[in-house]
Parts: structure tokens; C-alpha cells; sequence
């Protein structure tokens, strides 16, 4: 038991005393298949990927239906043919757009403590650079394409509607996330360099487009 610190220090202190071959983080507000362990079950009994990727969709709570929009397609991965396909960072032609949740996938817990992987504290966006560091690092990738997790927004309790607030300079923490993210590409990944610098200017330009002229 810990006193509240926020999300990033429950994780991180999750990730301390956990015992499991393999660990997730769901959010509690969002909507989770009831088969959906015992489908990754019946994967990493096959073989111990580093990390297993199930695809996911969203729910909107204001008009209280499930759309139609996916997390990702696998029309984009290279080399893909089924969930026992063995994919690296390498395989994902939109690592930096489609693969920023860690909702969506389940972690080997060797893997991320032989990698010392771990939640960034006191950060509103504490789950990108634990993401990133570990899709990059991940020898062994699953990707399962059934929707088995829906990602509920259109209430007041969601990032998005953190971020976009009247007066909210939440934003600012994402140049230093991405800042701390852009070493670690040049220093280790170079060859990634233009894909995420690419990616950095789509998403800095959503913000701004979005935000208020004040904080513009």
C-alpha cells in the first residue's frame, strides 16, 4: 500500500512487487473484453513474445455507443500474417502515430526489468516514454487484430479534455516527453530520425490547431 502519488508511481510501484510472467495497465474507466487474457494466454503458451499487441476501439460516452474507428490496421505492418508473426520496431511503418497507448498490449515483466523500463513520475504523459522505450527495445512483438479494449472518452475525466481545458498548459509537458524521446532516437535509433521528427510536426500541429488562441 502506498499513499496516492499518481499514476505513473502505482505503475511503477505495480511493476516493484508484481509476480506475473507477463503484466498490463488498464485504465478504469474504460471497457475490457471478457476473453481478453485467455486469448494472450493461448498466444504466449506458443511463445514468449516481449510484448503482445491486441487491437482495441473507443467508446463515447456522451452518445453512449462504441464506434467504428480502430486503434491501428495491420494493412500497415510489414510482414504481418498472424498474431505468431514475430515483429520488432522495424515492422511498424507508423510506430510514433499508432502505437502510443500501452492499453492496448501486455509486457513480458523480464523484459522490461532486464531493459529497466519504467513510468516517468510527475508527467501527465507518463505512458509515451514507456511505450516507445519499449516497443524499441522489444526483440519479439505479437500483434492479436481483435478489438478487445474500448478506450471510453466524451467525459471530463480523459487527457484529452485535460489538455484542451480553458487556460490548461498540460500541452507543455509533451515537448519535454517528446524532447526526453528525440535523444533517445538520435543516440540509439538515428535511422528513425526523420520518421519521428515527422511525426512530432503532424502532432505539434494538431495541438496547436486545437488550442485556444491564448495558449497558441
Amino acid at each position: 500500500f502506498q499513499n496516492h502519488k499518481g499514476p505513473a508511481s502505482a505503475r511503477n510501484y505495480g511493476l516493484e512487487n508484481s509476480t506475473g510472467e507477463y503484466i498490463s495497465f488498464i485504465d478504469s474507466d474504460d471497457i475490457v473484453s471478457l476473453n481478453l487474457y485467455t486469448q494472450i494466454t493461448d498466444i504466449i503458451s506458443k511463445q514468449k513474445f516481449d510484448i503482445v499487441i491486441f487491437n482495441a476501439g473507443f467508446y463515447d460516452n456522451k452518445k453512449r455507443r462504441t464506434t467504428k474507428r480502430l486503434f491501428f490496421t495491420t494493412k500497415t505492418l510489414k510482414e504481418y500474417e498472424n498474431e505468431y508473426s514475430c515483429l520488432t520496431y522495424k515492422n511498424f511503418k507508423y510506430l510514433f502515430f499508432e502505437q502510443e497507448s500501452i492499453v492496448n498490449k501486455v509486457f513480458k515483466r523480464s523484459f522490461l526489468n532486464e531493459n529497466n523500463i519504467k513510468f516517468e513520475e510527475n508527467s501527465n504523459f507518463e505512458d509515451r516514454l514507456f511505450n516507445f522505450n519499449s516497443m524499441l527495445k522489444a526483440k519479439s512483438i505479437s500483434v492479436l487484430n481483435r478489438r478487445l479494449y474500448l478506450y471510453r472518452y466524451g467525459h471530463n475525466n480523459t487527457m484529452n479534455s485535460k489538455i484542451f481545458a480553458p487556460n490548461s498548459k498540460i500541452i507543455f509537458e509533451v515537448f519535454l516527453n517528446t524532447d526526453n524521446m528525440e535523444k533517445i532516437i538520435l543516440s540509439e535509433y538515428p535511422e528513425l530520425k526523420e520518421h519521428f521528427l515527422d511525426s512530432t510536426i503532424q502532432k505539434y500541429t494538431y495541438y496547436f490547431m486545437h488550442y485556444p488562441k491564448k495558449i497558441q
